[in-house]
């Protein structure tokens, strides 16, 4: 159940007068953006997301990396027609933050900013709060315009700048929410094969191990691939420790890749066990991208907290942690930070700004709020003719995760995700057409990525 903060802000809100009335007598529909990952689900005017002029853009939002303590999303605005975006262009010159939502625990870790290649400067926070240990910030706007900022798209930045306010105040902030939260403690029990057809089984499987890393992956999965020989080595580490890592390798019922995931392991020097994912991997675990890492007691017991995407510094701090009797606390060992000294940041161009105040939402959704009508991303695989390509495998990726699905017979594979930045391939064609290694940028806030398939 969220845990809702209640603290007063002493700046950034509008009068008791703001949202509620502005939404009643304009009749504006809001949209909530959920970044329960993050502890916040933001409220965004329905006319901001379909911009008239640019794009708005919202991250996936997520904990920066394994027990960092460092919570973070962002909405911002990319000075660029939808479909120049979609084609490709590249953001850099043409992007600026709206506002960007900062949780910090308690002695949280300094580096995961910079680890994460973001660039944010705590001097520019102002705090909203906190909930027990976990404080919030946000950063309203930027210090100055990217270079590839021109008009129109500068004068519609800047009148969305003024509504930062109004998102600020009807937005929802909570303790984040995490997928695995209530899998500590569960049995792990499967019976499957090698990748050379042995039978296994789970509890000879992990009775070798005082704690076992699981890594499920796939030969489809470039992030999986490229973090193998990183996990040689870790493997090699916690064999020291009576501890180490097995492979489930998720597309194992494909004897081609069964093959090729052989190599790659060879390839890595990985020496640890690998086994096919099991038909029961599901009630196991779920996930909807590769990879993702648990960890299994001697016992058989799912300990601990999973690791989600590729974050091989983490690995062994997790399972060092957990002979030490950790639990899922909030336990970095990277340079720890301190409380950031808040300055009252002052920005007298956007009307509400350290004059009022008010109190952050309270409890669930706002009733009313409609949810946005196109709330996932699609990738649609036609022929050279136009008509749809069924059975076509498509790859879409974020920074540090994988998910594959197949075409159906309209020709489109949905994902289902938080607005963020993904890469789009297409994995495997169907009989009868030719290979494509070209890469795809989907959308910032959902849509459609279109592959047209050539026979080959």
């Amino acid at each position: 159940m969220k845990k809702f903060l209640c603290a007063l802000l002493s700046l950034l809100l509008l009068s008791s007068l703001g949202f509620g009335a502005f939404a009643e007598d304009a009749g504006e529909n809001w949209i909530d953006v959920d970044c329960s990952a993050a502890g916040v689900t933001l409220m965004i005017p329905e006319s901001m997301v379909f911009a008239s002029q640019g794009e708005v853009d919202t991250l996936a939002s997520e904990e920066l990396g394994y027990k960092s303590g460092v919570y973070y999303t962002y909405l911002g605005y990319i000075a660029a027609p939808y479909d120049d975006y979609i084609n490709g262009t590249d953001p850099e010159d043409d992007y600026a933050p709206l506002l960007q939502v900062i949780a910090l625990r308690d002695n949280y870790d300094s580096n995961a900013f910079a680890a994460n290649n973001l660039d944010v400067d705590l001097n520019r926070a102002t705090s909203l709060g906190n909930i027990d240990d976990l404080n919030f910030y946000v950063i309203i706007g930027t210090d100055s315009l990217p270079a590839g900022f021109r008009s129109p798209y500068t004068e519609e930045y800047e009148a969305y700048l003024q509504r930062v306010p109004e998102i600020i105040n009807n937005s929802y902030f909570y303790e984040p929410e995490d997928q695995f939260a209530g899998s500590a403690g569960n049995p792990v029990e499967f019976q499957t094969t090698d990748l050379y057809g042995n039978i296994v089984d789970s509890a000879s499987l992990f009775a070798e191990n005082e704690i076992t890393m699981v890594n499920l992956w796939a030969t489809w999965c470039p992030h999986c691939c490229e973090e193998l020989p990183q996990l040689a080595q870790i493997h090699e580490q916690l064999q020291a420790l009576d501890c180490g890592i097995v492979g489930m390798l998720e597309d194992g019922d494909d004897p081609e890749a069964v093959q090729e995931a052989i190599g790659l392991l060879a390839d890595a020097g990985a020496d640890y066990p690998c086994v096919v994912s099991p038909e029961n991997r599901d009630d196991i675990i779920s996930t909807s991208g590769l990879p993702l890492s648990f960890f299994v007691n001697r016992n058989g017991e799912m300990v601990g907290s999973p690791i989600d995407g590729a974050q091989v510094d983490k690995y062994y701090e997790a399972v060092v942690d957990l002979l030490n009797g950790g639990i899922e606390s909030d336990i970095v060992t990277d340079a720890p930070g301190a409380a950031p000294i808040v300055p009252v940041y002052d920005a007298p161009s956007i009307p509400g700004f350290g004059t009022t105040m008010g109190a952050v939402n309270l409890g669930g959704v706002k009733a009313g709020v409609p949810l946005a009508s196109g709330t996932e991303y699609r990738v649609i695989c036609v022929d050279e003719a136009g008509n749809p390509v069924a059975g076509a495998a498509v790859q879409f990726c974020s920074d540090i995760t994988c998910m594959m699905a197949k075409t159906d017979e309209n020709g489109v594979a949905v994902f289902d995700v938080d607005p963020g930045h993904y890469t789009v391939h297409l994995l495997k064609p169907p009989a009868g057409y030719a290979k494509d290694s070209t890469e795809y940028e989907a959308p910032a806030t959902f849509g459609d990525v279109t592959i047209v398939v050539k026979a080959g």
